[in-house]
């Protein structure tokens, strides 16, 4: 039996443009019962990524093409600190904060892009504080 090598560190080369940290948020009610969402904690801070906006053909998979808001992250697998931080099934609950504060959620999984590397579907989120 062959044991398989740990993974490496992604490498990015000149690509990166920007950091990201993850944050979770839950359902949470407040008291008069109306459902919110609440942050619950930070999964990686600090991340290095790339950014950029969604294509239009990709844009159509979320049923958009005409979405300024839609964005993509391309991200390690594993955090700096070693954290897997794959973004697994479309209901994932993270908001990506970028270094000037703006708020993204994922709007669908990661999808393995090769060399440790993922690509995320994101939505810029308006009107709420980092």
């Amino acid at each position: 039996m062959t044991l398989k090598p740990p993974p490496k560190p992604a490498r990015f080369g000149a690509l990166v443009n920007e950091t990201v940290s993850i944050r979770e948020y839950g359902p949470s009610t407040t008291t008069g019962g109306i459902g919110t969402n609440s942050f619950e904690g930070t999964v990686a801070s600090m991340q290095p990524c790339v950014f950029q906006v969604m294509s239009t053909s990709e844009s159509q998979k979320y049923g958009s093409i005409t979405d300024d808001t839609l964005y993509e992250v391309f991200l390690p697998t594993v955090a700096t600190d070693g954290t897997n931080i794959q973004a697994v099934g479309p209901d994932t609950s993270w908001v990506f904060v970028t270094s000037d504060g703006t708020r993204y959620s994922a709007i669908g999984a990661g999808v393995l892009v090769g060399d440790g590397m993922q690509r995320i579907p994101l939505r810029r989120l308006t009107g709420e504080s980092a």
